[in-house]
């Protein structure tokens, strides 16, 4: 297997921050069967930090990944040997936002998008049905640290989700 990468971070002024990084890989896994399946995929990851205030920040970050394998599936009684491919892209997007509310309350609160894209060319022996399936997952959170006392907090939140599976979900 091999594999390689790249980051790239700048900081053009006091209140931002911004990251680029990527990996790419490739080769082969030895199977128990003695073929070797074929992996390679890449990534890309690009995020923006942004200080408004000592108390207060945000952050996008944007993701994405793509997965190739090529699986040799041997031949069993009811079918014939043959090649498994399955490609899985995801693309993902996150915010975040942090700032205090008062003294004695820090809140977070975020919302973050992920699709997901498998494309599956079954083998004779091996398959996957439906072969081409997209997924979709929203969500949303809010955290406030509550100070009590000096040394003593109190934390409370929520996420609530929104996937193809299972609808709402607190």
């Amino acid at each position: 297997m091999a594999q390689t990468g790249f980051r790239i971070d700048t900081d053009p002024s006091s209140e931002n921050v911004f990251t680029l990084q990527g990996d790419f890989y490739g080769g082969t896994e030895n199977l128990a069967t003695g073929d070797d399946a074929e992996v390679n995929g890449n990534n890309l990851l690009g995020r923006w930090s942004h200080t408004f205030a000592e108390d207060s920040d945000m952050t996008l970050q944007i993701y994405y990944d793509r997965t190739h394998l090529d699986d040799p599936i041997p031949a069993n009684a009811f079918a014939g040997a043959g090649i498994l491919t399955d490609d899985l892209d995801t693309c993902d997007v996150d915010f975040q936002h942090r700032f205090h509310l008062g003294e004695r309350n820090h809140v977070v609160w975020g919302l973050g998008y992920r699709f997901t894209h498998n494309a599956i060319e079954n083998a004779p022996a091996l398959a996957f049905f439906p072969t081409t399936l997209n997924h979709n997952l929203f969500s949303g959170f809010l955290q406030n640290e509550i100070t009590l006392l000096q040394r003593l907090s109190l934390t409370l939140g929520t996420k609530i989700e929104h996937n193809d599976y299972t609808g709402v979900r607190i």
